[in-house]
């Protein structure tokens, strides 16, 4: 039998947790990720993972 693969939240540092959680609500509210979370996400680059191939280069 193959064991599942763990979840990938056991990769994400406490402080990002943190600031994605507590920026949630202010995000719902503009309908859109805030200024601290768009910071997170470049700093770690993590639109090339949720962006199609053409669009990340």
């Amino acid at each position: 039998m193959v064991e599942p693969a763990p979840h990938p939240s056991h990769l994400l540092q406490p402080s990002w947790i943190e600031t994605l959680r507590a920026e949630a609500p202010k995000a719902e509210l503009l309908g859109r990720l805030t200024a601290k979370q768009l910071e997170l996400f470049y700093d770690q680059r993590w639109f090339k993972a949720l962006c199609l191939r053409y669009m990340a280069d």
